[in-house]
């Protein structure tokens, strides 16, 4: 729905985003206490994000409890590598130094081993009630040695950690098969279960599974038998031996490796039954246990791939495609694992899919055939953990007939490590995922993050493409606003939109690029144009995974679910209004719209408070629609003494290339009511009716 309000005077919101978001670290977010996440990079600690302790008695952690929590999130080798306390009393080493000295062993046990061993010690951040958190460190030898230290900002131990680690993600959809027949309860059903879930984890240990990077194909085909002389650096395309022939590792057993946090996955990440993988190499040995050769190191690179190791050289994440290789040549037998039962009538089997999703990180200079183990280990648990939670949420064959067990990878802020999580799902849910909510607030509050954004969703796991921006349309710009000047406006206060956004203007590709070409929508698109932009904002914030569509599309959606006329408007050459798209937002995206009435262009300025109080408490672009023209406006600057007021225009009709110097300041700019648009008139003229679409942000995870 959308609500229609006319020209309101609001006080002045005191809204502002939570830290959590922007962060920092504060009681307030985060709790009296929570663990520090990070990796030991030398001697130094680098701390790449914290959780929340929410396991506690008498303010002392369920250390147990909270070991097999933060163990299950963290990607390996991402660990406790300290922890954040609230001190109240002036003498914040000393109050750090009586917790420790209490609870050094279990403490000792929930750290992460290197740290415990290292010269630097324990990272400590002490809160306080007010001002700023103080850093420490402090020794777990039999005198507890408690001082002050220097750590580097999040974003340095981010790009340093990016620069000492490689992550290895495997992402596949797997077959649990089950003997049972659709009214097996009790016993009979959890031994199915059971079986069915050891037969895949034979798979997975099988030495027959073996991975493809297809991201880095210069290094073929890769197992925990791949020779130790080749590292993760190879990876990126540096530290390649000429290595030839098969190698050994010396124990399947052995799987140590480092690991931290990610950021972005590259082009793959779901896994492939017959895809690169079985193309990059022929020839695997007759047995069916064998080793097939590794084939890239030793071929010819060409051009496309000498490019394509430059562009990996900073790549954080690779995806890795899995494939059981049977005893044949590899372009031959390529195959999806599935438990093999026999049941004693075919209808007795009953099967789900399995989206399996882990990822580890390891040293460049460690072995890829280590790395591989951690991984295939990793695999492993996350599979029991989906046996674990099937069996709890299901207790008979019917009741788990409509579960979806899915993992995914998500990195829910922009410098913290990524996290897995499994969730079970259920047949044909919304976007919205409702089954998981009370999983996804418990997640929130541990991991600190505000309850009203989709931060968690399956939707925005890593990789997804409609989390990102589109950007298979070329030139495509974000946040055109930064770096504009100042509004002019003397002692005004600026209120301006939150978050990312895209910019969208005539004669770009339309919708996501599924059309590769320039669509011609000048004189009639800018409505159009400035609601993909808004669609981009509430994609980028993780409200929705909707990818912007194209101008049909809109149409079409508009006719089918909105009412609109099919002959006035699809397929025609129409303009859109501000209701319009509120229309649309409601119908696509679920977003309520307000509707801002102005009977003129001088009731825009008089609404200015109005503006200000929306970019404040909601922080969504607008759009603007009268006469003949849309515009969007990212921002208001305004001095409420001298009634001065200014509009940051983002303007859609421009055609030209994108280039900020040639759309600073004339198309995305400061403007005042008066202001030219293209067509020489007032950007807000006094005889002209306006309507203003305020969509507001939603409050859910």
């Amino acid at each position: 729905m959308f609500l229609r309000i006319w020209c309101p005077l609001v006080p002045k919101s005191t809204h502002s985003w939570p830290s959590s978001v922007m962060g920092e670290l504060n009681h307030e977010t985060h709790g009296s206490f929570g663990w520090l996440l990070g990796v030991l990079d030398g001697d130094e600690v680098l701390v790449l994000g914290e959780c929340r302790c929410l396991h506690m008695t008498d303010s002392v952690p369920e250390w147990s409890r909270e070991a097999a929590v933060v163990r299950a999130l963290c990607v390996p080798c991402v660990g406790v590598v300290g922890f954040y306390m609230l001190c109240v009393s002036a003498d914040c080493e000393a109050e750090v130094g009586r917790f420790v000295q209490k609870h050094r062993e279990p403490l000792t046990r929930m750290l992460a081993s290197d740290v415990c061993a290292s010269a630097h010690g324990v990272a400590v951040t002490a809160l306080k009630l007010d001002g700023a958190p103080t850093e420490l460190r402090a020794t777990l030898s039999a005198a507890v040695d408690v001082s002050a230290a220097a750590r580097p900002p999040r974003s340095e131990a981010a790009r340093r950690f990016r620069e000492a680690f490689v992550g290895l993600r495997a992402r596949a959809t797997l077959s649990l098969q089950a003997v049972c027949s659709a009214d097996s309860a009790g016993p009979q059903w959890m031994s199915s279960l059971r079986d069915g879930c050891q037969k895949l984890a034979e798979q997975i240990a099988s030495p027959e599974l073996h991975y493809f990077a297809a991201d880095a194909p210069h290094l073929g085909l890769l197992s925990p038998r791949t020779p130790k002389q080749l590292t993760c650096a190879s990876l990126r395309g540096t530290d390649c031996p000429n290595a030839t022939g098969d190698g050994d590792a010396e124990d399947d057993d052995e799987h140590e490796g480092g690991a931290g946090g990610g950021h972005e996955v590259g082009a793959g990440g779901g896994a492939r039954s017959k895809g690169k993988s079985a193309k990059a190499k022929k020839g695997g040995k007759k047995s069916g246990g064998g080793k097939p050769r590794r084939g890239g190191a030793t071929e010819a690179i060409d051009t496309a791939t000498t490019r394509t190791l430059e562009d990996l050289s900073t790549r954080e994440i690779f995806a890795l495609d899995l494939a059981w290789l049977a005893s044949a040549p590899l372009s031959e037998h390529v195959v999806w694992p599935a438990a093999e039962l026999s049941p004693s009538r075919p209808d007795e089997t009953r099967a789900w899919p399995i989206l399996l999703d882990t990822l580890v990180f390891a040293r460049t200079d460690d072995a890829i055939a280590s790395a591989l183990l951690l991984l295939r280990a990793k695999l492993l648990e996350q599979l029991s953990e989906v046996s674990k939670a099937m069996a709890t949420a299901a207790t008979d064959a019917a009741a788990a007939a409509s579960l979806r067990p899915t993992a995914c990878v998500l990195r829910p802020t922009p410098h913290a490590p990524p996290v897995c999580v499994v969730y079970l799902l259920r047949d044909k849910e919304d976007e919205s995922e409702p089954s998981c909510l009370q999983q996804r607030e418990a997640l929130h509050a541990r991991l600190c993050l505000p309850n009203d954004r989709p931060l968690l969703r399956t939707s925005f796991a890593l990789g997804v493409a409609a989390r990102g921006s589109d950007a298979r349309i070329p030139g495509l710009l974000r946040n055109v606003h930064v770096g504009l000047g100042a509004s002019g406006v003397k002692q005004g206060t600026p209120a301006l939109v939150q978050g990312s956004y895209e910019y969208y203007h005539y004669l770009q590709w339309t919708g996501h690029g599924q059309l590769p070409k320039p669509y011609d929508d000048n004189g009639w698109g800018c409505a159009y144009r400035s609601l993909m932009s808004i669609i981009s904002w509430f994609r980028l914030q993780g409200y929705t995974a909707v990818l912007n569509p194209t101008h049909y599309e809109i149409q079409k959606r508009l006719v089918e679910h909105c009412g609109q006329s099919a002959d006035e408007l699809l397929g025609k050459k129409q303009w859109l209004g501000s209701q319009d798209v509120a229309l649309f937002l409601e119908n696509a995206l679920g977003v309520t719209c307000k509707i801002l009435e102005c009977p003129s262009g001088d009731d825009v300025a008089g609404s200015a408070r109005a503006l200000v109080h929306h970019f404040e408490t909601q922080g969504t672009p607008v759009m603007i629609g009268g006469g003949e023209l849309a515009f969007t406006l990212l921002g208001v600057d305004f001095n409420p003494d001298s009634g001065d007021v200014r509009f940051l225009i983002m303007d859609p009709h421009y055609v030209g290339p994108d280039d900020l110097a040639q759309i600073h300041p004339k198309w995305v700019g400061w403007k005042s009511a008066d202001s030219p648009t293209h067509l020489g008139t007032k950007l807000f003229s006094s005889d002209k009716f306006y309507n203003l679409c305020l969509p507001q942000r939603p409050s859910s995870i």
